[in-house]
């Protein structure tokens, strides 16, 4: 099929390049459940099927950077493969550009932590990403699939106006963490450490920061008091800010994979 590159068997999967992922099927037989899938969702990745002569199936998703991620069962069920794709289409920790920052931004379940180099410190966002990603690949662990953690380019006069305009930070490095849901952003710099880091996104998914009294009452229920308000733990080297205007480079969505519409 012209939409899923065939792979001969002893040969490798092309490494993944970009923001796309690798996506393949390794089995004897071409299964017409990853041909439905692979058709319908094309934009999405890379797809890849590779013949090989043994009774073991898997799908494989491999994002650039990181480690495969591997489906072995439920392979003829489109459903099991759709499900499977949907928890691992987004990478432990991605780049954000003019292409990906929309996949992000659709994502109304989950949050997004993104990291904003400091420009002097590296050439390239390549060079970027291998500094940051010991730290931000650990705090995948605790929150992917809640927060989508990424980085995006500081190097150029283009990227430092986008940032400003979008999320009103002029200083680097910085860590912006947008909640779930509500789209409020809260931006914090100084200390990057795990530590730190990990409590504030702890603290935002809480609740805690920004909270506000609440002025008035409903149905008769009582307004929050100041004690029983959520306490934050991370040091306050942050800024408030509510969401800003929708991104304002020309970007071109290349696919409608989203999590919360993939089955749509």
């Amino acid at each position: 099929p012209p939409h899923v590159v065939t792979i001969a068997e002893g040969e490798e999967v092309p490494s993944p390049r970009g923001v796309k992922p690798s996506i393949s099927l390794h089995a004897p037989c071409y299964l017409k459940s990853y041909h439905s899938v692979a058709k319908k969702y094309r934009p999405t990745g890379v797809w890849y099927y590779v013949k090989k002569q043994t009774l073991t199936e898997m799908v494989r998703i491999q994002h650039q950077h990181e480690e495969p991620r591997d489906l072995r069962n439920g392979l003829r069920d489109n459903t099991t493969i759709v499900n499977f794709l949907v928890d691992n289409i987004f990478p432990l920790f991605g780049e954000v550009n003019s292409v990906s920052y929309d996949w992000y931004q659709m994502q109304h379940d989950a949050g997004m932590v993104l990291v904003l180099p400091d420009p002097a410190g590296y050439e390239t966002v390549e060079d970027a990403h291998w500094v940051h990603r010991p730290v931000f690949q650990q705090l995948s662990k605790h929150f992917y699939l809640k927060y989508f953690l990424a980085y995006t380019s500081t190097q150029y006069d283009a990227d430092k106006e986008w940032i400003r305009q979008e999320f009103g930070v002029t200083t680097f490095p910085a860590v912006v963490v947008q909640g779930k849901h509500s789209g409020t952003r809260f931006v914090r710099t100084g200390d990057m450490s795990f530590e730190t880091l990990f409590q504030f996104v702890q603290d935002v998914d809480d609740g805690c920061l920004g909270w506000r009294h609440p002025r008035f009452t409903f149905a008769g229920l009582k307004a929050m008091s100041e004690r029983d308000a959520p306490k934050c733990l991370a040091e306050q080297e942050m800024e408030f800010s509510e969401k800003s205007s929708d991104f304002n480079q020309s970007s071109k969505s290349t696919g409608d994979w989203g999590r919360q519409n993939v089955n749509s």
